[in-house]
């Protein structure tokens, strides 16, 4: 019996998808998911501490669409040493090596359908891959490629999206740290010296 993907419970209507709260600005209706505060919120999201409940945003906001991705990859394995069953449910920080990898497919393949529909649209995944491409040195040309293809967004705006995280990490930093450094020596005695 050949699987494929009539099977139930493996398909699923791209018109029922939809873009998490913090991808649109309610105050935009022509530009919803390219506005400056959704951009604004993607710099904080990236200047927290915490990737992981970020990373896979548009399948947690589409749990159809996820479900079915992991319906269809649980019955199509090209190495059956490496097929592994699936929790639907699984706690993403118990995922082994092969499911996490599965699950960052199946995000980026939910960032493509928005980003074909609406190439504004900024998911977590494909800003911090095209981060990763910058911080790697890919040429000019390769990064062409996968900006045609949606899969990150311009150089350019990587640059200046880079460049307003490390602000917003600067500003956290100087916030924590004080203005002023003084010191203070102590003598035998409990007197204290002020420089």
């Amino acid at each position: 019996m050949k699987r494929g993907l009539d099977a139930e419970g493996r398909s699923f209507n791209t018109t029922n998808l939809a873009l998490p709260d913090v991808l649109l600005d309610p105050e935009k209706p022509n530009q919803r998911a390219g506005s400056s505060v959704v951009k604004a919120a993607m710099v904080l999201l990236f200047a927290s501490n915490d990737y992981s409940s970020h990373v896979h945003m548009l399948r947690r906001a589409n749990p159809e669409a996820a479900n079915a991705l992991l319906r269809f990859a649980q019955t199509v394995h090209f190495d059956e040493d490496e097929a592994v069953e699936s929790d639907e449910d699984s706690d993403d920080e118990m995922l082994t090596g092969f499911e996490e990898k599965r699950l960052d497919c199946h995000e980026q393949t939910l960032a493509l359908i928005f980003r074909s529909r609406n190439f504004h649209v900024m998911p977590f995944f494909t800003i911090g891959l095209g981060a990763a491409a910058l911080r790697a040195g890919v040429s000019m040309r390769f990064y062409g490629q996968l900006t045609h293809v949606h899969l990150v967004h311009k150089k350019s705006w990587t640059i200046k999206f880079c460049r307003l995280v490390s602000a917003e990490l600067k500003r956290r930093f100087d916030e924590l740290c004080a203005r002023r450094v003084r010191f203070v020596v102590f003598d035998n005695c409990g007197c204290a010296a002020m420089a």
